[in-house]
This record gives C-alpha cells, sequence and structure tokens, in this order.
C-alpha cells in the first residue's frame, strides 16, 4: 500500500505493510538486515516503540485517531526507546532519513492507499 502525506500530497511510502496482529507487532523489523528506501511498518495500535534487536536506525511517525502526526522521532537508534506518545493510535516506521527527504511535519494528515 502507499502512504501518502496528505498535507502536501507528497508520497511517502510506495510499500507499506500493516502490522496489526499480536505477532506481527512484537516481530515489527527486528532481526531485518534492512528497510528499503520505499518500505514502511505500520503498527497499530500503538504508541511507543523500542529499538531491541534492530540492525539499522529508523524515523517513526506517531498517528493520531484523525490520522494528524502528531509527534516525530528521527534516527532511532538500536538499543533505544521512543518517547510514549499518549495520543497516538498508531506508528508508522521508515527508514532514518525519510522524514527530512519527504518534508514530513508534526500536524501533517496521514493517507493510506491501497
Amino acid at each position: 500500500m502507499q502512504l501518502i502525506d496528505q498535507t502536501t500530497d507528497t508520497v511517502i511510502s510506495t510499500n507499506a505493510r500493516v502490522a496489526d496482529t499480536f505477532w506481527s507487532r512484537f516481530i515489527g523489523l527486528m532481526f531485518k538486515k534492512s528497510i528499503g528506501v520505499e518500505d514502511a511498518l505500520i503498527i497499530d495500535p500503538c504508541n511507543n516503540v523500542h529499538m531491541f534487536f534492530m540492525n539499522f536506525p529508523i524515523d517513526v511517525l506517531f498517528i493520531d485517531e484523525e490520522d494528524t502526526i502528531c509527534c516525530i522521532q528521527e534516527n532511532l537508534r538500536q538499543g533505544q526507546i521512543s518517547k510514549y506518545v499518549a495520543k497516538a493510535r498508531y506508528v508508522v516506521e521508515l527508514p532514518s532519513g525519510r522524514m527530512k527527504e519527504k518534508n514530513v511535519k508534526i500536524g501533517d494528515k496521514i493517507h493510506k492507499n491501497d
């Protein structure tokens, strides 16, 4: 699926997948060797992430009930834990640097396009 920043009409990812079961959310991107530049993982529900057993840095978008970005954490690295964002309904994990490259900002609306 595509992940689109509706505010700027920018495609953030052309290869987003959803982790919405206990096991898919638990495993996430752990143990993967890398993440492709067009890849994204949507973890739903979720309001914080950890970087244990991760082999590459990521950018994380925290999205609220209205599909609005309420927090962004860039360049999370192995062993780190993200902020806890109480109003986040789900998160999007992306390759590190993707937020700057696509100029994604807090307050932007996100759209998932199958």
